[in-house]
């Protein structure tokens, strides 16, 4: 199992991307805006530590984090129609269920969205949505972040230690990160730049290209999240401690 699949579907997700950032020059990686972790999930035979604010993408870390393969296959598919309260689940595992119900929301839905019903017979969504086969791929795979560790706190709860790579991925300043709960309209900008700026280990940081408070440079131009409306997101980053090798700004 070279890479881990996402474990859970979320708002910013970094999946298609994360392969493209520079690789931990370091065993332990921390993800201040943890969300659903999408660099560790590339690198995630190692030491990893998870910070999230908001209480409930932490408390389904921690549900997958104690989870096994047997738990995760006895959690019942939805019918159309049916809600997660239906499935007589604990609220951490009800709410891991429904961030599978819609594609890249900032929060658990209660019912198949319809652009999943939409999609549910189209082989290029599989995977998308909870069903048979996501739930096989999350059961099989679900041991190997036993070894993580989830800390629900905002990124200054993030432990300070120059053998460390860090992944900062936050809520993009502007309409772009309005999202979230925690969102880019309560975000110190400028408090988050002098954070990140005292790393004593690797920082990698990301942004939407334009973004001013750090010196970023153009990165790479992805697919948006919104996959299904063909939009794209173009990709800043600032680095410490690692060389980039060049811009992946690409049209």
């Amino acid at each position: 199992m070279s890479r881990l699949r996402p474990f859970f579907s979320y708002y910013g997700s970094k999946w298609m991307i994360a392969p493209r950032y520079p690789a931990p020059l370091h065993d332990h990686i921390v993800e201040p805006f943890a969300g659903s972790a999408q660099y560790s999930t590339l690198h995630w035979r190692r030491r990893v530590t998870l910070i999230e604010k908001n209480p409930v993408v932490a408390a389904v870390w921690r549900w997958l984090i104690a989870a096994d393969a047997r738990e995760v296959m006895s959690i019942p598919l939805i019918a159309d129609g049916q809600t997660v309260d239906d499935l007589g689940l604990c609220q951490e595992a009800a709410w891991f269920v429904g961030f599978w119900l819609n594609k890249a929301a900032t929060a658990p839905g209660r019912k198949l969205s319809k652009w999943v019903r939409s999609t549910a017979h189209d082989a290029r969504y599989k995977g998308v949505a909870w069903g048979e086969h996501t739930r096989a791929c999350v059961a099989r795979q679900v041991h190997a972040c036993d070894h993580w560790q989830i800390v629900e706190g905002d990124y200054r709860c993030a432990p300070m230690t120059s053998r460390a790579c860090y992944f900062i991925d936050p809520p993009y300043a502007g309409k772009a990160g309005s999202h979230y709960q925690h969102g880019s309209q309560a975000l110190d900008y400028g408090a988050l730049s002098s954070w990140c700026r005292q790393i004593k280990g690797q920082a990698i940081v990301c942004e939407a290209d334009g973004a001013q408070w750090l010196p970023f440079e153009p990165f790479a131009v992805s697919k948006s999240s919104q996959v299904r409306h063909g939009r794209v997101s173009r990709e800043a980053v600032w680095t410490k401690g690692c060389v980039m090798q060049g811009s992946l700004f690409d049209e």
